[in-house]
């Protein structure tokens, strides 16, 4: 208990971002779980594989369009709220899925899940801004990374774990209701006890009169706002470069003749286990350093330098030396996508527009473009494309670290300007 007190977080606080840490995964899980479960979905409601890839094609266009909206439906109302009945109607999306599996049900619920999403993903970060201090940014975000890995490998390994007991005994149908019912769980714990938990927090735009609170008049404010695109630039980057990291699985096992199980097993423990340490560990420095956007640019040329490594590997590299640059490398891609979003006090972006801000870069993301590129230049120059993916995500992380600076550079300024 001293040490929390000592690092300025309660216990009541390290529980809110447990909670948090659940029910993130929750949604994420579900609206996405066809990544996990493509082959139970298909089997469980008798569909083709256009038809499964149709659900994201719905969640893509509603966040295409509204993105925007749920960003400043967090910032005009009280984002808690906002976090609660998304989670909330997220859980009876989920519970009525479980009880009628069908495709036409999933339609339904993944239109529904287009629209929540909208409103969670700004919300739930901007509640991750408002629980700490300005200086404890990176420590605020750190946690929650971490609690995200830990709520990650806990839901998912129930989820499979229920579905592998329930198929044994009964069928498709059965085993993917089973599993509805852990992400059913999990949001339902993150809506009552998070909830709960956050009565008590303070929020600016909850408190504010009709004047000052946000409204879509602001909205050219924030388009012309520097800060707002520094930041965009800087989060596509990351998020750019997370998806290229995903690359290495198969490079693993068609280059450099690695073994399928542990290339696997690698990419396991690349995705949540790396960033059980190297969230707070990079919030925590950041707080220390007094900026967490040093951090980034830190960890993100190191990066740079580690995809240069790898692909100067040659085949038939000795296994410890690939699992010690990929594991550097899972690290340091862990502590910028942990800080990605501290990076707002920084770039002088008030709380009250966070959530616009997240709604306006978030109507954009690499995931658009970035796997049918890479996936045009598998096809087209087979595993010589690697050099292509390797060397594109070399140059991301170079505006990545570009951007950065000017979003340093930018916080000086202010801090000169405040002094004199």
């Amino acid at each position: 208990m001293s040490f929390l007190r000592k690092n300025g977080m309660s216990p009541r606080l390290l529980l809110t971002y447990v909670v948090l840490g659940f029910g993130y995964p929750g949604m994420i899980g579900f609206v996405f779980m066809q990544y996990v479960y493509y082959d139970a979905m298909m089997m469980a409601m008798q569909i083709t594989n256009t038809q499964l890839g149709l659900l994201l094609t719905i969640d893509a266009l509603g966040a295409m369009l509204l993105a925007l909206p749920g960003g400043i439906l967090a910032d005009r109302f009280d984002c808690k709220k906002v976090l609660a009945l998304s989670l909330g109607i997220a859980t009876l999306a989920c519970v009525w899925f479980a009880l009628y599996p069908t495709y036409r049900s999933a339609l339904v619920v993944w239109s529904v899940l287009a629209v929540v999403m909208c409103g969670f993903y700004p919300a739930v970060f901007k509640v991750v801004r408002i629980i700490a201090p300005e200086n404890g940014q990176g420590k605020s975000f750190g946690i929650f990374g971490a609690c995200n890995a830990i709520g990650f490998m806990a839901v998912n390994f129930t989820a499979l774990s229920v579905y592998h007991a329930v198929h044994e005994g009964g069928g498709p149908v059965e085993a993917l209701s089973a599993v509805l019912w852990v992400f059913a769980a999990a949001l339902g714990i993150g809506t009552i006890v998070g909830y709960l938990l956050l009565r008590g927090v303070s929020n600016p735009e909850a408190e504010a009169t009709e004047v000052d609170r946000f409204s879509f008049a602001n909205l050219k404010q924030v388009l012309k706002m520097p800060g707002t695109w520094l930041v965009f630039i800087v989060g596509f980057c990351i998020n750019g470069l997370h998806l290229s990291i995903s690359y290495f699985t198969p490079y693993f096992t068609n280059v450099l003749g690695t073994a399928l199980v542990v290339s696997g097993s690698l990419a396991v423990i690349r995705q949540y286990g790396v960033r059980l340490a190297a969230s707070p560990l990079g919030g925590w420095y950041g707080d220390r350093i007094g900026s967490t956007t040093k951090v980034i640019r830190l960890v993100v040329s190191i990066a740079a330098l580690l995809i240069a490594a790898i692909m100067l590997l040659p085949a038939g590299t000795a296994l410890p030396v690939i699992i010690i640059l990929v594991l550097l490398l899972a690290f340091m891609n862990s502590i910028s996508l942990s800080l990605c979003y501290s990076t707002f006090a920084e770039a002088l972006i008030p709380r009250r527009y966070m959530g616009t801000v997240i709604g306006v870069i978030t109507i954009l993301l690499p995931d658009l473009f970035i796997p049918p590129l890479y996936g045009y230049w598998l096809d087209t120059y087979g595993n010589y494309a690697y050099r292509y993916i390797f060397s594109f995500t070399i140059l991301i992380c170079l505006i990545c670290v570009v951007g950065a600076g000017l979003i340093i550079r930018r916080a000086e300024k202010y801090r000169r300007r405040i002094v004199s």
